[in-house]
């Protein structure tokens, strides 16, 4: 289960130097070296949202954005007649479990999958984004927008890692995190994280920080 730290309101992230990877600094933020070799690109149609089958952590502030705009984004779910949403009862718009953990909800698992998992494996609040021109890098639970890499504000600058639970044997089951499972031409198609996921990276430390970021990605290239 993705574990995070909510970064939409800056918060303070105290990991130890010991538990921090190698890290470099480029401008005014710090990003973990590895993250300048890791090719990613998701692409769901190649693996129908497998990484959304468990359901993701959602921050209050989250859960009353998305409970604000439930009804609609429930149209996207119709081919799920298992989902609540369809029966009227005391539970019907409930998509998280009732107590939270730690400060954070956990979105409903239903037959198997997320409660917001479209059959063809999409993102039922993403494909509402898209349709209503709203940002989906600021609109869906942020874990979701950011994985696989991880983004904290600390003593002053921004640090940008891969994400502490990708090495774990509990992502062995999706290929575009264990790359080696890709069919070669596929594996060969991908390009670097930091162009796959510029639209996140811009939203969460800005379109200056990304410049810099795409420059000193330019020239580790080179370099290698």
């Amino acid at each position: 289960m993705i574990e995070s730290k909510k970064i939409s309101e800056c918060e303070v992230c105290l990991a130890s130097q010991e538990e921090s990877p190698a890290m470099v600094k480029v401008s005014d933020f710090f990003v973990q070296k590895d993250v300048f070799d890791f090719h990613y690109d998701c692409d769901y149609t190649y693996c129908k949202g497998c990484c959304c089958t468990d359901g993701c952590w959602i921050y209050p502030d989250e859960k009353i954005r998305i409970a604000d705009k439930l009804k609609e984004i429930v149209e996207y779910l119709r081919m799920r007649p298992e989902l609540p949403f369809w029966k009227e009862g005391p539970n019907q718009w409930e998509f998280t479990d009732p107590i939270p953990d730690e400060g954070q909800y956990h979105s409903k698992v239903v037959g198997g999958t997320c409660i917001f998992q479209i059959p063809d494996g999409r993102c039922a609040i993403h494909a509402y984004c898209l349709d209503h021109g709203i940002p989906w890098e600021t609109f869906k639970v942020w874990i979701c927008v950011d994985f696989p890499l991880s983004f904290a504000f600390h003593d002053g600058a921004w640090y940008m890692r891969i994400h502490r639970e990708v090495p774990e044997p509990y992502w062995n089951h999706c290929a575009c995190i264990r790359q080696e499972k890709l069919p070669p031409e596929r594996r060969a198609r991908l390009i670097p994280v930091v162009e796959s996921m510029k639209s996140t990276i811009i939203s969460r430390i800005g379109p200056t920080r990304y410049d810099a970021l795409a420059s000193y990605a330019k020239s580790y290239a080179i370099q290698k």
